[in-house]
């Protein structure tokens, strides 16, 4: 066999975080969105965790909190959202606020099994979180060229679906169930749910022509 070497993507790697969605729909107008990001890596960011939850119910009542281990990490993510939310289209269900403090909490991440995975997540002041990506579907591997994802970034990374998930808030059940997201459908070329996990996703500048000659 001739000896073969790997494609190097020749883009500078400017982040790379595992990325965790559970984006729930309900009866009438109730919703909720939550999500964690665990940046490992990013000279913009730094590292840490910090997770962002907004529910409403049936009758209107809404909680938004943002809650981290990391305050600048966190404070820099927001902005980051905030400038994406300005200017390209994206997937965040009823969103939340990215201008309020952040809550201090510990975050405890539970093992990947065949059941799925989930975040325990323990504010100061005793509010608890607890999270469950529950009946994943079989992963893939994405690499997304700019202008997929974003206009400014190639991506590339291992993303998974989940079919259910159980949100608690201090062990209030949060109602809703995963959909379907036509945002991920356009994208992908396929049904993707909206509760779904990225891991090891890496954010490069652009490779340009270079995808053509990987592609032979």
């Amino acid at each position: 066999m001739d000896d073969q070497v790997a494609p190097v993507h020749p883009g500078r790697v400017l982040q790379c975080f595992d990325h965790f969605v559970i984006d729930l729909r309900a009866e009438g107008s109730a919703a909720a969105y939550f999500t964690v990001y665990a940046v490992e890596y990013s000279p913009e960011l730094g590292t840490g965790q910090v997770a962002f939850l907004r529910t409403r119910d049936a009758a209107g009542r809404e909680l938004d909190l943002t809650l981290t281990d990391a305050p600048d990490m966190a404070s820099r993510m927001q902005a980051r959202l905030r400038r994406l939310m300005a200017t390209v289209d994206v997937s965040r269900g009823i969103g939340t606020s990215l201008e309020q403090a952040a809550v201090a909490a510990t975050f405890h991440r539970h093992p990947w099994t065949a059941d799925g995975v989930g975040w325990t997540i323990r504010a100061e002041g005793g509010l608890t979180i607890e999270a469950r990506w529950l009946e994943p579907e079989e992963p893939i591997w994405t690499a997304a060229v700019a202008g997929t994802f974003t206009p400014e970034r190639d991506i590339l990374g291992m993303l998974a679906a989940f079919g259910s998930a159980h949100l608690r808030v201090d062990g209030d059940v949060v109602p809703g169930s995963p959909w379907q997201d036509p945002w991920w459908e356009r994208r992908l070329g396929r049904p993707f749910s909206s509760t779904h996990v990225a891991l090891g996703e890496s954010s490069l500048t652009p490779a340009g022509s270079w995808w053509d000659e990987v592609r032979g």
